[in-house]
């Protein structure tokens, strides 16, 4: 595996010494600097990062010392702070200098001149573009030749087309999906989830076999079977469906027991806050580090009326008599302490469906 592709946690010295040995300049997935006084680090920094993020992803290695003729030696760079707060400062480094923000991963390595080796691992962007916002300089950049450089205008108008492109691919992709099961067996209501890499349709073959291992570590299921199909692998029972696509999509689908079951969206919520974070962690051990759009959607609910909590007391009136799919946006999360109440503010949509202005609490 090259070393751009792994985790930033898994890179080690070792791999910036094979680096070094193996003569790999810099390219459109590594950049190498030495130790940058302050107003290089808000002038290179950000540039790079960006120009990654417009592209294909890379590295940036601070503490590599070259030259047009190739390596001088590795030297690291002498931390001022702790290492927590030298990350912090160059997250608010980022922050402060690059839209739309994104997030990265900043890691350390320790030499024994007890110097660091800093490593800023940036993936592809899938909200790209992004620029640098630098006092008066707002430029977007990507990675051409080797090198970080202003991004054409023709490029920039490939980058916008292409975002409204994957938009359209997915919601086509949910639609069909959707419509299976609303019209299998009508009589009983569905809930599904849909989690959605935004690299999902980049070609992208992810190890079945590995997903396998960290789906029943995860314990997205409580059943170890999963069986191969021509999408990847699935497990189904009688009210429970789950499939792992072999792009990294994800689909559970839940089927009620009875055919006058009202819907029960205290439990819900909870099982969809349950997925996410499962997801979320299935996707890491996969090594899947774009943003992931998560997706909820009740189907076959027309004329129901809602459970307001766990032990059985139903709304008793119906307000929309027509509507038979609820399908509220797409949620990305802004970090992993956000998660319950984002997705508590995205039920909402579906309370107020059920007549309620907000979101009931659940009885103490």
């Amino acid at each position: 595996m090259l070393i751009y592709e792994k985790n930033i946690a898994d890179i080690t010295l070792d791999d910036i010494y094979s680096l070094v040995e193996d003569e790999i300049d810099e390219n459109n997935f590594i950049e190498y600097k030495g130790e940058l006084d302050k107003n290089g680090e808000k002038k290179h920094i950000p540039r790079t990062v960006c120009g990654f993020a417009n592209s294909d992803g890379g590295l940036l290695i601070l503490g590599i010392y070259d030259d047009k003729e190739g390596f001088d030696k590795i030297q690291g760079v002498k931390l001022k702070n702790d290492w927590e707060r030298e990350k912090q400062r160059l997250i608010t480094l980022l922050r402060d200098n690059v839209e739309p923000y994104f997030d990265v991963g900043i890691e350390k390595l320790d030499l024994e001149n007890g110097n660091v080796l800093i490593i800023i691992k940036t993936p592809k962007s899938w909200i790209a573009p992004h620029r640098v916002k630098r006092g008066r300089e707002k430029d977007f950049y990507m990675r051409r030749n080797g090198r970080t450089e202003p991004i054409e205008f023709n490029e920039l108008k490939e980058m916008f087309d292409m975002n409204n492109k994957l938009t359209e691919i997915i919601d086509d992709f949910r639609c069909k999906r959707i419509l299976k099961y609303s019209s299998e067996d009508t009589n009983h209501y569905k809930v599904i989830f849909h989690s959605i890499p935004l690299n999902s349709f980049s070609n992208i073959q992810i190890n079945l076999e590995d997903a396998k291992v960290y789906l029943i570590n995860n314990r997205v299921s409580s059943y170890p079977e999963w069986n191969y199909n021509f999408e990847g692998i699935y497990q189904s029972r009688l009210d429970d469906f789950g499939q792992m696509f072999r792009n990294g999509i994800f689909e559970r689908v839940r089927k009620t027991d009875g055919e006058d079951d009202s819907v029960s969206l205290v439990y819900f919520e909870e099982e969809f806050k349950k997925f996410v974070k499962q997801m979320l962690k299935i996707y890491e051990d996969l090594n899947i580090f774009c943003p992931v759009v998560f997706f909820v959607t009740f189907a076959n609910i027309k004329g129901r009326d809602v459970l307001v909590d766990h032990i059985d007391e139903r709304r008793g009136e119906i307000f929309d008599k027509e509507r038979d799919i609820l399908d509220a946006n797409g949620i990305i999360f802004k970090s992993k302490d956000s998660i319950d109440n984002d997705i508590s503010s995205l039920f909402i949509q579906f309370w107020n469906h059920f007549g309620y202005d907000k979101k009931y609490e659940k009885r103490r």
